[in-house]
Order: C-alpha cells, then sequence, then structure tokens
C-alpha cells in the first residue's frame, strides 16, 4: 500500500511517500492548500480507506478518501484515541488553529450559511461564434442558428441572478464580443452590485471601440490561447495557428488599461508547453491559468488529444515543479488547478445561464435533464425553491 504525507523537517515541508522516501519538495512559502494540490497529484496511488500513517517527525490523516492533512504528533494520538475508542467525536478544539485554518482554505469543512449563500455564475450571452474548436463545452445544435437574447431580457436574467446572491459572474458564449452591446450587459451587472465580472474571449473578434466601453467596468478579460508562441506550428484545437493575433488582443486589452489573463487548454500534444505558456504569460505581464481538455471522444483527432494516464502524470509533475519554482510570478496558484475536496460546489454555489436563459448546475453539465429553472419565465422564489431542490443540492448536503 503507497501513502503519502508531509513531513515539517528543518524548517520546511517535504511530500513523502513510498514507505517514506522523499518525492518532492515544497517551500513554507507554499500556502497550506497548495500543499494539499502536491499530494492529491498523487491520488491514483492512494488507499481509498481512512488510516492514520506515522512519517518521522510527523504523521498525517486521511480526513476522507483522497484528503491528506499534516498532523503534529500530539494531534496523531488523539486521531488514534479517537478511531480505538470508535464513537469520540473529534472537533476543532481537538486540534491546532494551523491545521483547522489549513483545513478550512482546503475546503474539507461544508460552508454553513444563513441563506445568503454567495454563488459564482457563467452567463453564456450568445451560441454565435466563428470558430470550431474541439472540445468546446458549450457546442451543441444551436450554435450559429439561435438568436441571441435581447438586452432587455439580459437584465432581467443578471437582476435575478443579483437576487439569488451572485459575486462573481463569468460572461462567456459563444464569442461574447460578437455582441455590440457586451459592455452594456457589463455595466448592468455592475450596477446591480455584482462584485466581480470577467468576459472569456477567443481573441479574434475583438474590437477597439468595445474595449473602449468596457474599460472602467470589467474587471478581467480572459483570452483563451492554443499555441504558446509563434513557433507553435500546429493548433491542435482551433484548426489554425492565430498566436499573433491573440497577443495583439492581449496588448489591446492592457492599452486599455484593463486587466487581461490567458486560458491556455492543456490537452495530450501540448503538455510539455506548459512553462513555455508560463514565460508568455511573465514576458506579457499577465495572470495565467490551465483548463484541461474535456470532450467525449466523437472521431479520431479529439480521442487522440485526450491525455492518458501516463499524460496525466506528466501533467501533474510540471505543474508541481513549476509551482515550486517561479510560476507564481504570473499568478497562476497550484491548488487552483488541482486540489482535494468533496464536492466542486455545482448547482449551489456555481451555477450557469445557457444563452436561452435556462439555469443549470454548472457551465460542463448544460444538458438535456440537468435544467434547474427558466429565469425568464420562472419567479426569483420559484428559482430559489428550484435550486434548493435540485439533486446537486441536496448532494451538497449530504457530502
Amino acid at each position: 500500500m503507497l501513502h503519502f504525507g508531509v513531513v515539517l523537517r528543518e524548517g520546511d515541508y517535504v511530500v513523502v511517500g513510498r514507505d517514506g522516501l522523499q518525492v518532492g519538495f515544497v517551500g513554507r512559502h507554499i500556502s497550506p492548500e497548495g500543499l494539499f494540490g502536491h499530494l492529491t497529484t498523487a491520488m491514483s496511488l492512494c488507499s481509498p480507506e481512512g488510516v492514520v500513517v506515522a512519517f518521522e517527525h510527523s504523521a498525517f490523516l486521511w480526513v476522507e478518501p483522497w484528503a491528506v492533512i499534516g498532523l503534529d504528533s500530539a494531534e496523531e494520538r488523539v486521531c488514534r484515541d479517537a478511531f480505538e475508542a470508535g464513537s469520540k467525536e473529534l472537533s476543532t478544539d481537538d486540534f491546532s488553529p494551523e491545521f483547522c485554518s489549513a483545513l478550512s482554505e482546503g475546503k474539507f469543512f461544508r460552508e454553513e450559511h444563513d441563506g445568503n449563500l454567495s454563488r459564482s455564475v457563467y452567463l453564456h450571452v450568445t451560441q454565435r461564434c466563428n470558430l470550431n474548436c474541439v472540445g468546446c463545452y458549450s457546442v451543441n445544435s444551436k450554435r450559429n442558428a439561435s438568436p441571441d437574447l435581447p438586452l432587455a431580457d439580459i437584465e432581467v436574467i443578471l437582476t435575478k441572478l443579483k437576487g439569488l446572491n451572485v459575486d462573481s459572474l463569468v460572461i462567456s458564449g459563444g464569442e461574447p464580443f460578437l455582441r455590440k452591446d457586451l459592455p452594456d450587459i457589463v455595466s448592468f451587472a455592475k450596477t446591480k452590485g455584482i462584485r466581480s465580472v470577467s468576459v472569456i474571449t477567443n481573441g479574434t473578434s475583438i474590437k477597439r471601440e468595445i474595449l473602449q466601453r468596457l474599460s472602467g467596468a470589467v474587471d478581467r478579460i480572459d483570452v483563451s490561447f492554443d499555441g504558446s508562441s509563434s513557433s507553435s506550428s500546429e493548433s491542435y484545437i482551433r484548426g489554425y495557428q492565430r498566436f499573433a493575433d491573440l497577443k495583439k488582443s492581449i496588448l489591446a486589452i492592457e492599452e486599455e488599461g484593463i486587466n487581461a489573463h490567458i486560458i491556455a487548454t492543456i490537452h495530450a500534444f501540448n503538455i510539455q508547453d506548459i512553462p513555455s505558456y508560463f514565460e508568455l504569460a511573465r514576458s506579457l505581464n499577465v495572470g495565467i491559468n490551465f483548463g484541461l481538455l474535456s470532450c467525449t471522444a466523437d472521431d479520431k483527432h479529439s480521442k487522440r488529444l485526450i491525455p492518458d494516464d501516463n499524460a496525466l502524470e506528466r501533467l501533474a509533475e510540471i505543474l508541481i515543479e513549476n509551482a515550486g519554482q517561479n510560476a507564481f510570478s504570473c499568478g497562476f496558484n497550484l491548488n487552483g488547478s488541482i486540489s482535494a475536496r468533496g464536492w466542486c460546489g455545482a448547482g449551489r454555489t456555481c451555477l450557469s445561464v445557457s444563452h436561452e436563459g435556462l439555469l443549470y448546475p454548472c457551465h460542463m453539465l448544460q444538458f438535456d435533464g440537468y435544467t434547474i429553472a427558466n429565469l425568464l419565465k420562472d419567479s426569483l422564489a420559484d428559482v430559489e425553491e428550484k435550486i434548493d431542490n435540485s439533486p446537486f443540492s441536496i448532494l451538497s448536503q449530504i457530502i
């Protein structure tokens, strides 16, 4: 049986495993939740059973399958005593504040709330798009065939989203920049009191006059890349390389005083490009994050792009290597990419609205059978009730 844990050795955290052999190094500047990220990269090697295992001067506890937290020797004894007693319930009083803080930051506690749960939402303002990317989560039979909702309907949706205590809004599509009234949508969301509003774009349809109207209103514009440099010869996702145009879009966004951000989709053929993506982000002075290609293998092309087990192991190694060196200078947080938790928030703290105004539990789950409500037809009270009674919301109360 293989185990992984964290040892505090000479002032630094060391990731250990394989019978105590050191397999990684994490400096103390890494946050507690960052440690969870390092450990969960090896979760396929871990036992699904809850156990406490001691390593040298420290120990770690399996709080739940795949969840690993560092304990000191006294806390290890508390867990062992509770295990032997068979009925003792552990509380935060049994552990150090640092340990409890790490648990909280790592999202291992189910959050209690008073009904005003803060939420993040994807709002798809169009199904029109000028590209046909492999693995696009929002593509369906209505792509480029369904009309956009008028601004008045979008405002109705935004008003209800604010009523649902939406704190963070991601405007997506299709391609949002194909709507000339995109700045009006962003401005209205801000006037309703939504704290954070960002826009995801493929970067090929950005117009300067739209950027000028967005300046001062939108918090961030995320540009998706399919190539980390001008020498990237093949564009596996988009068909042909658009690196030069995307770089110009990033520069134009920054020139208008808007925060720019790179999103790179990782697949089987570009995992080795992650370090050069970091260099690109640093050279442009922007943030970056990565999304793993998620699609069904409908054809030979998409099937070959899906990473196999060996590719995923290499991905974990590269992320750890870069997070431990200088990836943080371009805003990359390992824990945001790899984390251990019992529930992702879908259907309760995270929601998605389709281009037709239908509410779904997640932007990756906009399929028939997953619809929660219709924001253009259902009252706010009905929408809240349907969210509370949805299978995803009920599941969140169990986990």
